[in-house]
């Protein structure tokens, strides 16, 4: 059985790049590295640009926000893993 989650990002206020990151970190570490999908949830103010995910291992996996976001706005996705 898998685990999922959504998630909801707010962008900072100023300096804000391209493709920011977030890392999630597993509350307990898989004894092998899960298979991890993602994607945008439609909830939130940002745009509508997609999450990708990348750099797993048995404790996180790391979620990117492909474009720039926006000062103050909020990104959601959501997130599932399957060991």
């Amino acid at each position: 059985a898998g685990q999922r989650r959504t998630a909801i990002v707010t962008g900072g206020a100023t300096g804000i790049g391209a493709n920011p990151t977030v890392v999630l970190t597993f509350p307990k570490a898989f004894t092998s590295t899960p298979f991890v999908i993602a994607g945008r949830s439609g909830t939130g103010t940002g745009g509508s640009s997609g999450w990708t995910v990348d750099n797993v291992s048995t404790t996180q996996a790391r979620f990117t926000y492909a474009g720039t976001p926006t000062a103050t706005a909020t990104y959601s996705f959501s997130w599932m893993v399957m060991e």
